[in-house]
């Protein structure tokens, strides 16, 4: 019966961080609220190498994008890590940063989940 429970607590627990990684949905075009774009940009300069998944979501919220980061320009590439993504504005969900119109914050994560780069553009 041990077993049984365990199982259901792992099993509902990685299907609700799928969930929350792959079927939060944005409208666009998307505006952050006043508040949410405050803690994004104020966060922002207190991202640093070497933190954690953690103490990045302390500084800025939950992401509204998760995505693999993979080695650059090789075919076949491995995933080095994971991207959390921090949206400001977007008013189309697909084209170039300059036809989605982006303000954003990607925080890059290496496979033993620290911070190894931080962009923002758009703002």
């Amino acid at each position: 019966m041990i077993l049984n429970r365990s199982f259901l607590f792992l099993f509902f627990a990685v299907v609700g961080f799928i969930g929350n990684i792959y079927c939060q949905a944005i409208k666009y075009p998307y505006v952050a609220t006043t508040e949410r774009k405050t803690q994004i940009e104020y966060g922002f300069n207190k991202i640093e190498k070497g933190l954690t998944y953690k103490q990045v979501k302390n500084l800025l919220g939950q992401p509204d994008e998760i995505k693999p980061l993979y080695q650059p320009k090789i075919k076949n590439p491995k995933q080095i890590g994971t991207t959390y993504w921090y949206i400001i504005q977007r008013t189309k969900e697909n084209g170039s940063v300059k036809e989605k119109n982006e303000k954003l914050v990607r925080v890059s994560f290496s496979l033993s989940g620290k911070v190894t780069q931080i962009d923002h553009w758009g703002f």
